[in-house]
């Protein structure tokens, strides 16, 4: 198995790991176990990381994670605006408790929103265009 692809295989599964045991100690009731986790896995996946000597990116990598970026960002405002639309006309025909649902929803949109203009315009006057 070569870097990359190990690259790919190791960390999903230090994530799944870490998944595993932190809804262990949710249902435990114990918040050492996941704040442990969190420190074990990022430890490991760090350690890791040191260790693969081959490049990990090239420039198709990057372009297909910016393409994925995009389009789970579009899709989650997306539904984000239609979900929070049904909440608030539920609400508004006459069943309780959706306002506030369906008005978060949107406000987290709006954020999600927000930041990637600010980002976008970051980036924009860092490399031009």
């Amino acid at each position: 198995m070569t870097d990359q692809k190990r690259y790919g295989f190791i960390p999903a599964l230090i994530g799944v790991a870490m998944g595993i045991s932190i809804s262990i100690g949710i249902e435990s009731r114990n918040p050492l176990i996941p704040v442990i986790t969190c420190l074990v896995g990022i430890v490991c996946f760090l350690v890791y990381r040191r260790r693969v000597k081959e490049p990990i990116h090239d420039e198709r990598t990057i372009l297909i994670h910016a393409k994925a970026s995009s389009a789970t960002f579009a899709i989650f405002v997306l539904g984000s605006f239609l979900v929070g639309s049904v909440m608030l006309m539920m609400d508004r025909m006459g069943y309780t408790g959706y306002y506030q649902i369906g008005s978060t929803i949107f406000v987290m949109a709006n954020i999600f929103l927000i930041l990637h203009f600010v980002f976008r315009s970051y980036y924009r006057r860092k490399y031009g265009g």
